[in-house]
């Protein structure tokens, strides 16, 4: 890995990296000498000020949290030791364990800087390839869309809750945009006339309206290749990815929905199946099995439940591995990459994580209550009405935690306040119950069973 001279001059400078990490990243110059995490003299606020002011003018503002963490426990050995450094003895374990980490993690965030900057140079280099085939204007949106991903990765590594480890994860989103998009242009050319075999009827329109049938032809293409469709089932798609984007579906988003909805409806009814499609945003490396998995589940939610989500302007971010993927913003908050599924009332996004199990390669989600609970919360929200604090529901749950349905241990998040998330355990067992009605799960009877008595009375959200 080569890492850029900013980068370089500020590693060295600072000589935070061990004999073996200087060695990989660097190649020369860094001794086991250089690198002793807590030689007083090398983390010295003044030698720190010295990198700042003259080797590294960006230095401060790309790993300032870093080089802030360094100079405070640099500031703490100084006392500790004293100016001649004679008592360095006598200093806490903990306090060198402390200044050793601070050199990791700056360390850590050089090494992230410059994988990110590789990446981001590849992957310019592949879109000014791609810019110079001749119908690359039907797919200039994409690529805007990858710029950005791309501007948002970036944004993530010098944010002061972010990191550079984390725009390395973010920027794969932008890595298999743009893998797919390279896949589906090999396969178009692979085509026998290509995509403008499809563009037929156009000879005698004006040039707006033949650029539209253009446009329409590369996308149906596009779908034929990856679903190995008929031309009439392709083009039909195509119209339907045409409105979604006139409505405001991302480009990146509105074919693989497409081809989500495709799949869908072989087994469930048109009314659930567009409504949750027309919430689907496909983000980081999310892919037609993530959304699928996820979207499959939620299928269990009343149909007009989902519609009055869609209609509020909610989405769904399915996210392999975990909150990152999908949504990096999500590290300025205080769930951070370990949640398996959360709703932010911020933008209306419902994310949920997936694995994709050995087995098979398939994607599952981590838990199958997820997209079912957090599809709660944003109903609850969307409605304005706190139904968590109903009688009836708070009766049913008191009934359950009475009888010892509600287990301790196990289900601690729904019977008492987690002080890190700052949750509320009624309101997450209202909506935790709901999903488990849903699905079947019969741990929490009563609470089953108001659902049941809600469900069976009609209320606009148990419509089907």
């Amino acid at each position: 890995m080569a890492l850029d001279q900013e980068s370089k001059a500020l590693a060295e400078a600072v000589g935070l990296m061990p004999q073996t990490a200087a060695a990989d990243l660097f190649g020369e110059g860094e001794t086991a000498e250089d690198a002793r995490w807590f030689d007083r003299e090398r983390l010295s606020q003044d030698k720190l000020r010295s990198i700042e002011a003259r080797h590294l003018p960006s230095g401060k503002r790309l790993f300032r949290n870093q080089i802030r963490a360094v100079d405070e426990l640099a500031a703490a050995i100084e006392t500790a030791t004293g100016k001649g450094g004679e008592h360095r003895t006598n200093l806490d374990p903990k306090l060198l364990e402390q200044n050793a980490r601070a050199g990791e993690v700056l360390a850590a965030a050089i090494a992230g800087h410059a994988q990110v900057t590789t990446d981001v140079a590849a992957i310019n280099q592949r879109l000014t390839a791609l810019s110079r085939r001749d119908d690359a204007r039907f797919f200039a949106a994409e690529v805007r869309e990858i710029q950005a991903h791309v501007d948002k990765s970036l944004r993530l590594g010098q944010s002061s809750r972010g990191g550079w480890h984390q725009a390395g994860v973010s920027i794969n989103g932008a890595k298999t945009w743009l893998d797919r998009l390279e896949s589906d242009l090999k396969q178009i050319d692979a085509m026998p006339g290509g995509w403008r075999a499809l563009a037929t009827d156009r000879r005698d329109l004006p040039s707006k309206a033949r650029a539209a049938i253009d446009q329409r032809a590369f996308r149906a293409a596009r779908l034929m290749t990856a679903e190995r469709c008929d031309p009439r089932d392709a083009i039909a798609m195509s119209r339907r990815a045409e409105q979604a984007i006139a409505a405001g579906c991302p480009e990146t988003s509105a074919l693989m929905n497409e081809r989500v909805r495709r799949e869908l409806l072989k087994q469930h009814p048109q009314s659930i199946v567009d409504a949750l499609t027309r919430m689907l945003r496909m983000e980081g490396t999310a892919d037609r099995d993530d959304a699928i998995a996820v979207l499959k589940i939620m299928t269990r939610l009343p149909s007009a439940m989902a519609t009055q989500l869609a209609e509020a302007g909610v989405t769904i971010l399915p996210s392999p591995g975990g909150p990152a993927n999908a949504a990096p913003d999500c590290f300025l908050t205080d769930l951070g990459d370990h949640a398996a599924g959360f709703f932010s009332q911020t933008d209306r996004t419902i994310l949920v994580k997936t694995t994709h199990a050995p087995a098979n390669a398939h994607a599952v989600v981590a838990d199958v209550t997820t997209p079912l609970h957090e599809a709660a919360h944003a109903y609850e929200f969307i409605s304005g009405r706190y139904t968590h604090r109903d009688a009836d529901f708070v009766a049913a749950r008191d009934k359950d935690l009475a009888q010892g349905h509600v287990v301790e241990g196990r289900d601690d998040y729904f019977r008492e306040p987690d002080e890190h998330l700052h949750s509320n355990p009624v309101k997450e067992a209202f909506v935790q119950s709901l999903a488990m009605y849903l699905i079947g799960d019969r741990r929490w009877p009563a609470m089953h069973a108001h659902w049941h008595e809600k469900f069976s009375a009609k209320s606009p959200a148990s419509g089907r």
